[in-house]
């Protein structure tokens, strides 16, 4: 299956248990009813651990049409029910929204269709049902044609209704309960001349007249339904990716499954590479942004299966050939029929760990990278990073008078880079066996010891401290004053305001003006986290019996890292907007702030190498940005 950023199914809506002056209407939203997808069947499972109602919390947002810019109002009390998902439409006062209230509360919008993520799914075997084991609910719209007819508002008996594709049977008659109905019929003229003269123009009408005669029958089917009908009509017309016969003997050259369309005029062999390629990376659950659109025609094949389609666009007789013979060849260890060029399969193997990689490093980067600004070195040489002080305060200019030129005051610290790095292994065998956990294992391990390896570079200043451009520590009490090396405590209304005060009344190196900096981080070891997050978020101070006012709450984002409680479980940071003071910076080999990737085919393995390494270091560029208290 293709794991879309956002699906959708619909379900019947009708007007039962309404209330008109309040603009509510109950309804049951989805249900483990089996929806027809491309790939087969999909089954949303409705429990607890299955379904992310996170959203749903405050209100989840009610759509029109799945069109973000017409917001039309909120759902609340979203619940799991009897294996239904319940909620109650509120609809808002807008204008936009009350016209589609008046057409819900007479019957002609009778539909609504929630917009929902895959997290996990599980394929049923022998059986294409798919089950979506884990997902998340976005939104909830009101639409024209629904897909799942067994939910509803007070819904009891299914009712006939509009597949996916076509609708076939005749629609159920909508009850005229308002008052207005030359209104409504006005409205259904708009959507059939609309239809007629902006979606289905020049030769579509009389080539598709069929679908045209089905899609006007149906007052259901709105005109963004229309144009999908007739893109997915004219989508089957297209030409097959590779040409007829490119695919396995048993298709007979025919049109089926896995043969991979695309537009008249485009290269097919990079387009069948992108495809498999994200498709691999799809079933080993690497989230993928913006997938090829023809990856969903591999999603359901072995990787042997794609290799092998793979070499036949190449122009390789695959015929005969066992299961370890054909990935051999895609690989690239045997070379019996061709020399391969830039789509090899191994390179395409490579991307997708290289996307693996890349999504594992950035979910596990985000913490220690808000401390830090990025910077970035042209090689491993030596240099020095400049940290700039305050500029020369500005004087009255008198009429006539002359424009005094200001200076900065600037001193460095050095910092050269390191090179990090490991090898990994995935095994012919791993592959023949359609075993892709080495690739979503590299997003958890490889790219979370990237990741470590950053982070802990960054906590060790502030564990270790550096020695400044002035000779003395990051952290000193007498000649930084950003340090309570002696009598310190807890995070307290009173010791984080000492913070504050002793970081705003920083001079710069000239020591010509106050910089007034401002914290931006609370950074404390693991055992203070509860501690600190009570402090930056309660209203009254925490430390006091009666209720006075917290005057720090929210002054500082509290940022917890275990490394800090190996070195002390009682000493905590305060630290500034790297953004707005030169606090510590992370840098890269010429910008390169991601781990890189390096494959070369197995020698030492039957299979692929692949090189990771990291070019990275940190540095601390001015103490007055920084502030240590030992605690108690």
């Amino acid at each position: 299956m293709n794991i879309d950023d956002t699906l959708y199914r619909e379900v019947r809506l009708h007007a039962a248990g309404m209330d008109t002056e309040a603009r509510t209407v109950p309804a049951s939203l989805s249900s483990e009813a089996p929806v027809e997808r491309w790939f087969g069947n999909e089954v949303l499972v409705h429990t607890s651990q299955a379904v992310d109602l996170s959203r749903a919390t405050d209100g989840l947002p009610l759509l029109f049409s799945h069109n973000a810019d017409q917001p039309i109002g909120v759902v609340r009390d979203v619940r799991l029910d009897g294996g239904k998902l319940r909620g109650t439409l509120h609809f808002s006062q807008n204008a936009r929204a009350s016209e589609v209230w008046q057409d819900v509360a007479g019957g002609f919008l009778r539909n609504v269709s929630i917009g929902y993520r895959v997290n996990t799914l599980e394929e049923q075997a022998n059986s294409d049902t798919v089950r979506i084991t884990n997902w998340s609910l976005l939104e909830a719209s009101v639409v024209s044609i629904p897909a799942d007819s067994t939910v509803g508002v007070n819904r009891s008996n299914p009712e006939t209704i509009m597949s996916e594709e076509t609708r076939t049977t005749e629609p159920t008659k909508p009850s005229l309960a308002v008052s207005n109905e030359s209104a409504v019929l006005k409205r259904e003229q708009e959507r059939r001349d609309t239809i007629r003269n902006r979606v289905f123009v020049g030769r579509h009408a009389q080539r598709h007249a069929d679908l045209l005669d089905a899609i006007l029958d149906d007052p259901f089917c709105s005109v963004e339904r229309a144009r999908e009908l007739l893109l997915e009509r004219l989508g089957d017309e297209a030409e097959p990716l590779g040409g007829q016969g490119y695919v396995q003997d048993e298709f007979n050259g025919s049109l089926a499954r896995g043969e991979v369309r695309v537009a008249p005029g485009r290269d097919r062999v990079p387009e069948l590479s992108r495809a498999i390629e994200d498709a691999i990376a799809i079933r080993a659950g690497i989230k993928i942004e913006d997938p090829h659109p023809a990856a969903r025609d591999f999603v359901h094949r072995s990787v042997v299966e794609m290799a092998e389609i793979h070499l036949r666009s190449l122009g390789a007789r695959t015929q005969g050939m066992s299961r370890n013979a054909l990935m051999g060849e895609a690989l690239g260890l045997t070379r019996s029929f061709m020399a391969h060029g830039s789509s090899d399969f191994s390179n395409l193997l490579a991307n997708v760990a290289n996307k693996a990689l890349l999504v594992g490093f950035m979910e596990a980067s985000s913490q220690h990278r808000q401390l830090c600004r990025m910077g970035s070195l042209p090689d491993f040489k030596g240099g020095k990073r400049a940290a700039i002080s305050e500029f020369s305060d500005l004087e009255i200019v008198y009429e006539n008078g002359e424009y005094k030129f200001g200076t900065y005051g600037d001193y460095g610290v050095n910092v050269s880079l390191a090179t990090y790095g490991k090898m990994f292994s995935i095994s012919r065998q791993a592959l023949v066996n359609d075993d892709l956990g080495a690739f979503s294992g590299l997003s958890r391990g490889m790219a979370a010891s990237a990741a470590r390896k950053e982070a802990d570079l960054v906590f060790a200043l502030l564990t270790n401290g550096q020695t400044m451009p002035d000779g003395n520590s990051l952290f000193d009490a007498s000649n930084h004053g950003n340090y309570v090396a002696s009598g310190g405590a807890a995070p307290s209304v009173t010791t984080f305001g000492a913070a504050r005060v002793a970081m705003g009344k920083q001079k710069g190196p000239a020591d010509m003006a106050y910089l007034n900096i401002r914290p931006r981080y609370l950074v404390v070891p693991l055992a203070l986290e509860d501690t600190a997050n009570v402090l930056m978020s309660s209203e009254f101070d925490p430390a006091k019996t009666q209720r006075n006012p917290n005057p720090v709450q929210g002054q500082a984002e509290v940022i917890a890292d275990p490394r800090l409680d190996a070195n002390s479980s009682a000493a905590w940071y305060v630290l500034a907007d790297p953004g707005l003071t030169d606090t510590i910076e992370l840098l890269h080999l010429d910008g390169q702030s991601v781990p890189y990737t390096e494959m070369q085919q197995g020698w030492e393995v039957d299979g692929l190498q692949l090189k990771v390494r990291h070019d990275c270091a940190a540095v601390a560029l001015d103490h007055r940005g920084f502030y240590k208290n030992v605690g108690a």
